[in-house]
């Protein structure tokens, strides 16, 4: 490892918030499915106004809504960290890539059972 570079870190500064900006910028333009991503939540909160659900049931589909688009945001920010990289190997890449799109999955199912246990059952009395 070569020690005589400065750390990223503390080139950055002490402004967190324009660094933050800044990468989430960077995650939304190079990946342009999480925007997607990102707009099918408002198909959920308008079903979860309309059908009229507890608090509870809010605050499970906040939750877990919240958790996989952070592990979407850092799925996209892997990649774009890999491709910075010269000194991974293929292998690595790999399996960096395949934990990051298994956390996107796991994730998902999650939020999709946990839509299905709310919405499923105020639905149905609707049919």
């Amino acid at each position: 490892m070569d020690f005589t570079q400065p750390d990223i870190a503390l080139q950055a500064g002490n402004s967190t918030l324009p660094n933050l900006t800044g990468g989430l910028k960077k995650i939304f333009t190079s990946d342009p499915v999480i925007s997607f991503q990102f707009l099918m939540t408002v198909p959920v909160i308008a079903a979860a106004v309309s059908l009229k659900i507890s608090g509870i049931q809010w605050f499970v589909i906040i939750l877990t809504t919240i958790i996989y688009l952070v592990a979407v945001v850092f799925r996209t920010a892997t990649h774009l960290q890999i491709e910075r990289s010269a000194s991974l190997t293929s292998f690595e890449i790999s399996r960096i890539k395949c934990v990051g799109t298994t956390g996107v999955i796991i994730t998902a199912g999650i939020s999709l059972a946990s839509y299905a246990m709310i919405f499923i059952p105020r639905i149905i009395p609707l049919l």
